[in-house]
């Protein structure tokens, strides 16, 4: 794990990150940073507002959706290329700032873990949606978010 990683993940540990009970949260267990691998910027990308309605209710019983070949275009992440062998994905992800955060994708084993890292104080946490491109069939998500001040 990289350095920046390392800060990252230590920020999100110890910010609080629990801003407020959403049945989208579902933090990593404790003692994962040192297994965790950071996924390239360039394998996930956020679902535009114009197209979250839809990725919303896909993603309302399963934190984790399979998506066919065409997804990007259906989620408009038209610039998001994944070839086979890998696969897309709808996931949940939860901000808390989105001007002063970015998202940060790591794999954890057989498992993906969704971060939102943002400044500032806590605030109201909102749901979004990331398509994702793996070379893995995830076995769970975990999704979280956190800050500094």
């Amino acid at each position: 794990m990289t350095g920046r990683a390392q800060v990252l993940v230590g920020l999100w540990l110890f910010s609080g990150a629990a801003v407020a009970a959403d049945r989208w949260l579902s933090p990593p267990p404790d003692r994962v940073a040192s297994k965790l691998v950071e996924l390239q910027r360039d394998a996930f990308a956020e679902v535009p507002i114009s197209a979250f309605s839809l990725a919303e209710a896909q993603l309302d019983r399963s934190s984790i959706v399979p998506l066919a070949d065409y997804g990007a275009q259906t989620y408009k992440v038209e610039h998001l290329k994944c070839v086979a062998p890998n696969r897309l994905y709808l996931v949940r992800a939860l901000y808390g700032n989105p001007s002063t955060g970015a998202f940060w994708l790591y794999r954890l084993d057989h498992e993906l873990v969704v971060m939102h890292m943002y400044l500032g104080a806590g605030v109201t946490l909102r749901h979004s949606a990331l398509v994702v491109c793996l070379d893995f069939k995830p076995t769970q998500i975990y999704v979280s978010v956190g800050g500094g001040m």
